[in-house]
Formats: structure tokens, C-alpha cells, sequence
């Protein structure tokens, strides 16, 4: 019973955004969140145990329906991720420059995904992270990975599709402040736990 109270308290406590107009979630918070689900599993069939009446069970499914989801949608981001990568380092590898691989990339989901997306919008997109490799320390690889992360949470909504205009997008990249972690690696004001 006190490893449920105790893990309900954590997910409880968990921030799950550091601004309104974003719900990003760094992926130690997300770990964590996994982590407390489990607590809460565990804790459900440490109850189940003691009582095995069916609003036990049914608890017990509705806990493990989502943990299942939580770590389905960490591992589709971390695929979508790669995808992404993928796409932009073989157009660089193909003698593109960064800017026109990040253009061409982003062009291409743009179509994919019918964003409806001005060809002006894809051209500032590619040159805010052309310009935070070139005028930062970082290199191409940290800007790919703040370039999938700035698609995920701000094109698409948690990796949904949603109907977003070109001056949200552009409010959102203006809106994005760089720093360093206590690691010393570049990320996104608002990913900071």
C-alpha cells in the first residue's frame, strides 16, 4: 500500500510542462513517469493481493493499459526521431549543405504530412537550425536532434498531427531559448527539468 501512495505522489509531483502553450516533456520526466506507473502497478497487485474483488482487477488492467501506452509513445517518438535524422544526414551525405538537407527534409514532411506549410515558413525553420550550428559550438548532430525535438512538440503536437498555421510555427521558433545543461549539452529552455 505504501509503494502506491508513495508512487502516486511522484506522478502527482512531476511537472509536465514548464510553459502553457507547450507540453514538452524531457525524457528523464518520462522515465519517471514510466517508473511511478510501474509503482502503481506493483502497489495495485500488492492490494490485489489482499482483496480480489474486480475493482481490483479492473484497476490493475487500466494501470497496465497505460504503462503499456506510455512506453509505446516514448518508443514511437524515439523512432520518428531517428527517421528524421536518418533523412537529414543523407541528404548532407549527399553533398547537400546542412541548411538545404534541413530545408529538403522538413519540405518533404511538410508534403507527407500535408502541413500546408509556406515555402517562406520552411525556409526559416532551415536556417534557425543552420544558424545555431553555425553561430554555437554545437555541432550538426545537436542541431538535428533540437531541429526532430522542435518537430515533435511544436509542428506536431506530441507527435500528432494537428492544423497549425505558419504563424504558429514561427511564434514557436522565435520562442525558443537555447542553454546548456548541467551536462554542458545544448537543449531547449523549456526541456529542463
Amino acid at each position: 500500500m505504501l509503494v502506491l501512495i508513495i508512487s502516486t505522489i511522484i506522478l502527482f509531483l512531476i511537472p509536465t510542462s514548464k510553459k502553457t502553450n507547450r507540453s514538452r516533456n524531457s525524457v528523464f520526466i518520462q522515465i519517471i513517469s514510466i517508473l511511478a506507473w510501474i509503482g502503481i502497478l506493483v502497489g495495485l497487485i500488492l492490494l490485489f493481493e489482499m482483496s480480489t474483488s474486480s475493482l481490483s482487477v479492473f484497476l490493475i488492467g487500466i494501470a497496465i493499459v497505460i504503462i503499456i501506452w506510455m512506453i509505446w509513445s516514448f518508443f514511437k517518438m524515439k523512432k520518428r526521431e531517428g527517421a528524421y535524422k536518418d533523412e537529414i544526414y543523407l541528404y548532407f551525405n549527399s553533398g547537400l549543405s546542412f541548411k538545404e538537407s534541413l530545408k529538403k527534409a522538413f519540405s518533404n514532411l511538410n508534403e507527407s504530412q500535408n502541413i500546408r506549410l509556406h515555402e517562406e515558413t520552411v525556409k526559416k525553420i532551415a536556417s534557425y537550425f543552420n544558424n545555431l550550428e553555425a553561430t554555437t559550438d554545437m555541432n550538426y548532430s545537436d542541431a538535428i536532434y533540437l531541429y526532430t525535438y522542435f518537430i515533435w512538440w511544436d509542428v506536431f503536437l506530441n507527435g500528432k498531427f494537428r492544423d497549425i498555421s505558419d504563424k504558429e510555427v514561427i511564434s514557436s521558433l522565435n520562442n525558443l531559448k537555447l542553454i546548456r545543461d548541467d551536462n554542458g549539452n545544448f537543449i531547449f529552455e523549456d526541456q529542463k527539468i
